[in-house]
């Protein structure tokens, strides 16, 4: 039996290596696994028989019971954690290198696909702006159309509250409206049914406001015709007011004129009485002036006399001495028989004897 030749193996490349790096890294994630089932296995073994016990750390004892107790706790969780890095470093390692290589390969197949995107953007970007041009176009002719639809329907708004006569005249405006396709385009339908309602309403509102302003028509003749009375009404009760008001015053110069009259005949009675009780006081008064004058001269009078009185009675001795010197002078016989008989009789009235010359 003749042997087989021996096949050349081929030789490994990059892929290869990731292949094995990869087969490896699964070996030890599934060694890692194996032994995480294992620690898990144990861990209801571990809480059975440490979960809830109290150790007397005081004495030596105690506290090697629960370091021992600790260390056998710890071993299963310290092994747990090198565990994850072996299985989880190549796991990394290998996220790190698909990355990288996929980061190249995007790179290199953007170089060949960016230049068509673009051109495929920039067309898509053209065709957009288009769609967009003719989409707003549509839009604005759309809303050009549904704007003169509105403005049909406005007119009626806009008639609310104005008289007959203008809304006649907004009835004859829509009555002559085009309703065409080369305006309306589709809406002519919807355009001549604005049209109908419109007219509908605004011939309802001429009828409600030919009624209303017939009615207001009356109401104003009424209104003027009542005014025209209050007016004629007015003038008379102003008229009589007027009246009254001259009676008044009339009435009041009356008696005005007849107070003044009463006053001045009161005043003319005062001055009359015045005029007497003064007449009266100043006769009283003169009267007093005799009877205080002749009170006043009788008293002056006795004051005279009483002066006279004294002034006699002093000058009396000195008065007889001089008679009785007279008498009994040497010249006595040389003075004439007159002058001799008034002193004879003086000497007699102040002595009341007579004496002889000697």
């Amino acid at each position: 039996m003749n042997a087989k030749p021996a096949t050349a193996k081929p030789p490994v490349t990059t892929s290869d290596r990731t292949a094995l790096a990869i087969i490896e890294s699964i070996d030890t994630i599934k060694g890692a696994l194996s032994e995480f089932d294992k620690i898990s296995a144990g861990i209801a073994q571990l809480k059975q028989k440490y979960a809830n016990v109290v150790y007397d750390c005081s004495t030596t004892k105690g506290m090697a019971e629960a370091t021992e107790a600790r260390r056998v706790i710890r071993e299963p969780r310290y092994r747990t954690e090198e565990l994850r890095k072996e299985a989880k470093s190549p796991v990394l390692a290998l996220g790190r290198n698909i990355d990288a290589r996929a980061g190249y390969i995007t790179e290199e197949i953007l170089t060949v696909e960016t230049p068509i995107d673009e051109q495929i953007k920039v067309a898509e970007e053209r065709k957009e702006q288009e769609r967009q041009r003719k989409a707003n176009a549509e839009a604005a002719r759309v809303a050009t159309i549904r704007g003169r639809i509105e403005s049909i329907r406005r007119i009626a708004q806009r008639a609310l509250g104005q008289s007959a006569q203008n809304i006649e005249e907004k009835v004859k405006l829509v009555v002559s409206l085009d309703i065409g396709a080369d305006q309306y385009g589709e809406f002519v339908t919807e355009a001549e049914k604005a049209r109908a309602e419109t007219l509908e309403a605004l011939r309802r509102m001429y009828a409600d406001a030919d009624a209303r302003e017939k009615q207001q028509l009356q109401l104003d003749e009424q209104r003027a015709e009542m005014e025209r009375r209050q007016a004629e009404q007015a003038r008379l009760d102003a008229a009589a007011a007027e009246r009254r008001r001259q009676e008044d015053e009339q009435a009041s110069i009356a008696r005005r004129q007849a107070d003044a009259q009463a006053e001045h005949e009161r005043i003319e009675a005062d001055r009359v009485v015045r005029a007497q009780q003064q007449q009266q006081l100043e006769r009283i008064q003169a009267e007093q002036r005799n009877v205080d004058e002749r009170i006043a001269a009788e008293r002056r009078e006795r004051e005279e006399a009483a002066a006279t009185r004294t002034r006699v009675e002093q000058a009396a001795p000195l008065m007889l001495k001089a008679l009785e010197a007279v008498l009994t002078c040497a010249q006595w016989e040389s003075i004439d028989a007159h002058t001799k008989g008034v002193v004879v009789e003086a000497v007699v009235a102040a002595t009341g004897r007579a004496l002889r010359p000697k």
